[in-house]
């Protein structure tokens, strides 16, 4: 069950969605909605340190460089069941 609800805080309304599994308490409903309130005000209060442009551009860089690693593996691999299949198929 899709259950929306809103809470008024002091720093408006804060509203969201929950998929509530069949069978779940009203109290451990509530639960999650305070718990999800509350991890939205705490990133309001102590928002994350802005990344320097720098830093970013260089993580960028590291996760393209591992998706090209990780594409020449695939590559390789796809390259080598072919030529293992051809092995097995003409033996």
């Amino acid at each position: 069950m899709n259950l929306i609800f809103e809470v008024e805080t002091k720093y408006g309304i804060f509203k969201s969605s929950l998929n509530v599994k069949d069978g779940a308490s009203s109290e451990e409903i509530e639960q999650i909605k305070t718990n999800l309130v509350n991890s939205w005000i705490e990133m309001i209060e102590n928002p994350p340190e802005p990344v320097p442009l720098e830093e970013f551009e260089q993580s960028e860089e590291v996760i393209l460089n591992n998706l090209n690693q990780v594409k020449l593996v695939s590559d390789d691999q796809l390259l080598q069941q072919n030529l293992d299949q051809g092995d097995s198929n003409n033996g």
